[in-house]
């Protein structure tokens, strides 16, 4: 029983570092620390914590998985469960252990991190803030709030992935002020109620939602949800549902806790340094006397508490030392023996000498350690004797070894009881290249060893540690640059690739790390010094950080130069046309950079140089030919970018004259010759006037191939023809030409013009005539059917022009032979007397009136509406808002100057005419801005009143009308400001003078708009440099129509589709 007591006891101290841990205590909780830090930081703290105090905090959170430190790591928040009990007392849980600590290994607790700070000892404080965030990461571990241990032999996949996979994103959420009690309990609290651990799985789990993922093997996996957390993917058995995990659970669980463990680990820093702080106060406010006492009287603690330090760590460079020849369980048996048979001196030497530096605390840590042994054996963690039963021959001989070795120490400790009182410094540690120079110097009588474990060398001699270094090296020495390798330029670079250069001196051994980040996570350090660095993609002044380290310190130093990938550009935003009739030409040139150097040069010419801005301008005078202007730029980094415009200047006038000029029936001929010099620009077209009685009555423009002009007037008839070029001279009018047209054929009158009775409806009326032979003479003959409503006279025999005409769509064809027409006219009103009457053009003259037809419409009870309040023809409201639609304007509405709003889902519907004749479409006139911003699903519409299919019937003639392209006028933009964003406008344009939409002012915005079934387009006359209005996005629909700019205007025409 001694020998395997001893086994177990090894096994335990040597092959069971992190049995029991959390994360990978050398890998994630650095990570996750670091991470901390950086958000600490981040959060107005920047400055606060040295780089050495940091790499305290990170050796504490690593050190803390010191055995047996790791199975104090437990806590359940619900019954203040730890891992185990021994001989019936408890160990303490991750909360207790924080704030009450008695262990050989070391006290990190919260007491005695403030106590250490308040003395001075600043680096066991920091290492202590690193000991106490290893313990609250762990409370983000569901095997450690559901007390499920998990040695070796049965690891904790949730820790081996984070390990091999964890990624340590950047967290920005801020962290909030508590105390440390209570970060435990918080977080312990939220992992314990939302997720599980391997071995705590089960099928009792309340499942409250199920979703599906299809994952990378291409299989559907069921995920269940509790509290809105995937906690298990399940499986479908025969009775119930099987709760499992996979790797997609473990990363959710991560990706949901990582964060946690980040802003509860800063809260921690927070408040320590808040507690620092407020130490720092209180001793500002002592007297020098008071400090003193303080300082004398802090001394024997001071003594005892470095004593436990150096024991504790002594007893890492052990255990570091021999997991350097005992790697793996499997090998044990081979590496222990070759370790005892061919250094059993030193082990016994280390062991002994061990003993000796460590104080009476040697027997109680000894004790520590069997005492964990016995409980974690009656625990039923009995893999480590089984382990020991298979070692073999050669383990036994060692055990024998050991036996003795353990027998000595009661001696050896009485030997060195009276030397405890003396103050022990810590051990010093020796760079590897010191380590044969220091066995050398060592005396092996006095039992002096010299131990090398896996990173550090630690020398004792005669109980006291002997400290053999060269003088450190000063890093304050090095200098760096960073510069753009194509220019070398240390301020500003075009590549992503920037070289490095440093200046180190006679200094060596060194290690070298950069990066953009002041404090960098994993850091992969290198022993050959940096060329080149690859700075992050985005454009911007970038910091620069050179880590340099040697074995006894380092130093970081700062750089910034700016990247900008972005190549330059040089447009023009102002030049003449390709033809031009000016011998002055004024261009403006822009770029997207603010260029170091401009150049330009005009055909050829030296290149002049310019400094200016983003865009210059420049005026000058050329001669008449081909002109050329090349221009170049080049910016901070050397980039070039260049551009070239090449334009005609001709200011020579095309000048014609008429050759011949006759006249047969209705066919007149003129024939024309260019008798100007030679074009350097192309005619563009010919203008011709013609006139009757010194009355113009027609202006064509004719392309220069056309040389026959028809008419249709009789009579005397003159013309003149100038000629226009593309540079846009226009030349003198040319000899004016006569001719004689032939007396026209004109029509008889129509004179049984009446009413159909059978087509007399509420909204539409029948008419029936009949056709004379000589009623048309060539396919321009039609009729002009006119009509007024009226009240008590009808006059529209003597109003003709003011009538409402019926769209020629809707007329028959005028027939040669005599023959029975007829029409169904639509778009009335309801029981309204209407007057009618018809002419015919038989494509050479008209024929006088025919007789008037009076009727009136049928009556249909009118449906009730909201008819626009209107005063003076101005709409007396500033909101028409979706309760109340639809909206009915039966007149020429006018929008105040204060202007309208209109909601999204307003349906505006407007009536065919108004007026005592009915004589006038209907429109809007905005001498105010109209704001109508609708949305996709409630855009805003203006229609037709017979547009059944906008919020139902609302003329109440069911389905006897309905709507078609000019049922209504138009809208009227007569001032700035109007938005009109997701609007509908149907069935628009009867005013055949102007567009269905004309705007009459810039800074108007036209945008994502429909507009379907209208006569006509869109017209805008104001012209504005500056502020245009803007058409953009919108989708015309069966228009007649575009969008027509007139009088010089320049709005902005984007992205629109006709259809």
């Amino acid at each position: 029983m001694k020998k395997y007591l001893i086994i177990t006891f090894l096994i335990i101290i040597y092959f069971g570092i992190n049995n029991v841990s959390a994360f990978n205590n050398t890998v994630v909780h650095p990570g996750i620390s670091s991470e901390a830090i950086n958000l600490y930081l981040r959060s107005g703290n920047d400055g606060k914590i040295s780089s050495t105090e940091i790499r305290s905090i990170l050796k504490g959170a690593e050190n803390e998985d010191t055995d047996p430190r790791y199975l104090n790591h437990f806590y359940n928040p619900e019954n203040n469960q730890s891992l185990l009990e021994v001989f019936g007392q408890a160990v303490p849980t991750a909360k207790e252990w924080a704030f009450t600590q008695k262990s050989e290994t070391g006290d990190y607790s919260v007491p005695t991190i403030l106590e250490n700070y308040r003395e001075g000892n600043t680096k066991r404080a920091f290492e202590g803030i690193g000991h106490i965030l290893h313990l609250i990461q762990d409370m983000g571990t569901p095997a450690h709030v559901r007390i499920d241990p998990h040695p070796p032999t049965d690891p904790d996949r949730f820790e081996q992935l984070t390990e091999s996979n964890a990624k340590y994103s950047y967290i920005d959420t801020g962290f909030n002020n508590m105390e440390v009690e209570s970060i435990f309990d918080n977080f312990a609290n939220y992992t314990l109620n939302n997720f599980y651990s391997d071995d705590t799985i089960d099928n009792s789990i309340k499942i409250e939602e199920f979703i599906t993922k299809t994952e990378s093997d291409s299989n559907l996996y069921v995920y269940g949800l509790k509290n809105g957390h995937v906690v298990c993917s399940v499986l479908s058995g025969r009775k119930n549902n099987i709760c499992i995990f996979n790797d997609y659970v473990y990363r959710y669980y991560w990706q949901a806790l990582y964060p946690l463990s980040v802003q509860y680990s800063a809260s921690a820093i927070d408040w320590f340094m808040r507690e620092f702080d407020r130490i720092d106060q209180e001793k500002e406010e002592l007297s020098f006397w008071s400090k003193s006492w303080a300082k004398i009287a802090s001394a024997p603690s001071r003594l005892i508490k470095n004593t436990k330090y150096v024991w504790g760590d002594t007893y890492l460079a052990t255990r570091d030392g021999l997991g350097y020849f005992i790697s793996g369980t499997g090998e044990a048996g081979y590496y222990t023996g070759l370790a005892l048979e061919q250094g059993t001196d030193k082990v016994i030497k280390s062991s002994i000498e061990i003993v000796r530096a460590g104080t009476m605390g040697t027997l109680s840590s000894i004790g520590e350690a069997s005492f964990l042994a016995g409980s974690i054996m009656d625990s039923g963690i009995k893999k480590s004797l089984d382990i020991s039963q298979e070692l073999g021959a050669e383990i036994k001989e060692g055990v024998e070894t050991v036996e003795e070795v353990i027998e000595e120490i009661p001696k050896v400790v009485q030997a060195e009881e009276e030397k405890i009182e003396e103050e022990i410094d810590e051990p010093k540690v020796l760079g590897e290249s010191n380590i044969e120079e220091a066995e050398e110097k060592t005396d092996t009588s006095k039992t002096d060893i010299y131990w090398k474990p896996r990173r550090t060398s630690i020398l004792f001699s005669g109980g006291s540690p002997i400290v053999e270094e060269d003088p450190p090296q000063d890093l304050t020495q090095i200098s760096f640059r960073i510069f753009n390798p194509l220019t070398g330029s240390e301020i500003f670079t075009s590549t992503s690739t920037i070289g490095v250069e440093i200046n180190q001196g006679e200094l060596e051994n060194l290690e070298y790390l950069i990066s953009e980040d002041k404090i960098v996570q994993d850091p992969n350090w290198t022993k050959i010094s940096p060329s080149e660095y690859i700075l992050s993609e985005e454009n911007a002044e970038k910091k620069i950080y050179l880590h340099i380290r040697d074995e006894n310190s380092d130093i970081v130093l700062e750089k910034s130069i700016i990247l900008n990938s972005v190549n330059p550009i040089i447009e023009f935003a102002l030049k003449p046309a390709y033809y031009s009739s000016s011998t002055e030409a004024s261009f403006i040139f822009s770029s997207n950079i603010i260029p170091s150097i401009f150049e330009y040069s005009f055909n050829e010419e030296e290149y002049q140089v310019s400094t200016l801005d983003k865009s210059i301008s420049v005026e000058r005078v050329f001669d008449e030919g081909q002109n050329i202007l090349n221009i170049r730029i080049e910016d901070d980094f050397g980039r070039v970018a260049t551009n070239s415009y090449e334009w005609i200047v001709d200011i020579g006038e095309p000048a014609f004259s008429f050759t011949e000029a006759t006249s047969t029936d209705d066919i007149v001929s003129l024939s024309w010759e260019n008798v100007g010099t030679e074009e350097i620009s192309p005619l563009e077209n010919i203008i011709l006037e013609t006139y009757l009685d010194s009355e113009l009555i027609f202006e064509e423009y004719f392309s220069p191939e056309m040389f026959r002009a028809t008419t249709t007037y009789q009579d005397l008839l003159s013309f003149r023809l100038r000629g226009k070029d593309l540079a846009g001279n226009v030349g003198d009018w040319a000899v004016i030409a006569l001719a004689q047209k032939k007396k026209p054929i004109i029509p008889e009158a129509i004179s049984d013009f009446s009413a159909n009775s059978e087509e007399l409806g509420v909204y539409e009326v029948g008419l029936i005539w009949s056709s004379k032979e000589n009623y048309r003479i060539d396919d321009r003959a039609y009729y002009d059917m006119r009509y007024q409503a009226y009240t008590d006279t009808c006059t529209i025999i003597d109003t003709w022009d003011e009538g409402s005409r019926v769209a020629s769509s809707s007329m028959p064809e005028v027939s040669s032979s005599t023959s029975y027409q007829e029409i169904v006219v639509e778009g009335l009103n309801p029981d309204t007397e209407y007057c009618f009457a018809i002419r015919v053009f038989n494509g050479e003259t008209f024929s006088n009136l025919s007789n008037v037809v009076y009727l009136k419409t049928r009556t249909l009870p009118a449906k009730e509406a909201t008819i626009v309040p209107i005063r003076n023809d101005y709409i007396l409201i500033d909101r028409l808002t979706k309760d109340k639609s639809p909206y009915l304007i039966k007149t020429k509405a006018k929008v105040p100057p204060g202007g309208i709003v209109i909601e999204p889902g307003v349906v505006i519907k407007f009536t065919d005419f108004y007026g005592n004749l009915y004589a006038y479409q209907t429109t809007l006139l905005a001498y105010g801005p109209i704001i109508a911003i609708g949305t996709e699903e409630e855009p805003i519409v203006f229609t037709s009143d017979k547009d059944d299919e906008e919020m139902g019937d609302t003329n109440q003639d069911g389905n006897i009308t309905s709507p078609v392209a000019g049922s209504w006028g138009n809208i009227e933009l007569y001032t700035k400001g109007s938005v009109l964003n997701n609007v509908h406008i149907k069935y628009a344009g009867r005013n055949v003078k102007r567009g269905f939409l004309s705007i009459y002012e810039d800074e108007n915005i036209i945008t994502n708009s429909i507009f379907e079934n209208i006569t006509n387009g869109i017209e805008v006359f104001h012209a504005s440099s500056t502020k245009p209005s803007q058409i953009t996005n919108n989708t015309f629909i069966n228009c007649g129509g575009s969008i027509s700019p007139q009088d010089g205007s320049n709005p902005i025409i984007e992205n629109n589709v006709f259809k």
